[in-house]
């Protein structure tokens, strides 16, 4: 006997502190790209504030004022153990190898960045190929400026220094 086919896909939502922490930090990166919209800019308002000024500084000097950097580690934050909140995120991206962690902040797992530039390009980019390098930096999104400081700031990095300063 065979099971029915359903017709009607099964939706979960999961809610975790680690999800809200990186979006924080993404609205900290970039704050002047929620004050045209009002409920986000309410929220930026009473978010922002909360974040310590060094903390604030750190945030946008790591993402070159960058707002796609925090978002690309939410299927990391998805991963994290139980409770999934910000020290439980902070102690998974600790303890994974830096590698990983790099080509999740190159974008390497996404869809969007994989488009504009192949997988094996990335990959040998964060492996420090010059040439590669070079050739990421010239497919991924060269139009956006912000982008483009972030990903030469974090290709200086490296996999060891990006993890550190992510943490």
């Amino acid at each position: 006997m065979t099971a029915a086919l359903s017709l009607h896909p099964q939706l979960h939502i999961d809610v975790a502190p680690a999800y809200e922490l990186l979006m924080e930090l993404t609205v900290a990166a970039r704050p002047e790209l929620y004050e045209p919209h009002r409920e986000e800019a309410l929220w930026a308002a009473a978010v922002l504030p909360t974040i310590p000024p060094e903390l604030l500084d750190a945030v946008q000097h790591f993402t070159a004022g960058c707002d796609k950097i925090f978002p690309h580690l939410v299927s990391l934050a998805y991963d994290a153990p139980p409770p999934r909140d910000g020290a439980a995120l902070i102690d998974y991206l600790a303890a994974m190898d830096a590698m990983h962690l790099y080509l999740h902040l190159l974008g390497y797992h996404l869809r969007y960045f994989r488009r504009a530039t192949g997988p094996e390009v990335m990959r040998a980019a964060a492996g420090g190929d010059a040439g590669a390098r070079a050739e990421l930096l010239r497919t991924s999104y060269p139009d956006d400026a912000r982008w483009q400081a972030a990903l030469r700031r974090l290709l200086a990095l490296g996999p060891d220094e990006a993890q550190a300063e992510t943490l």
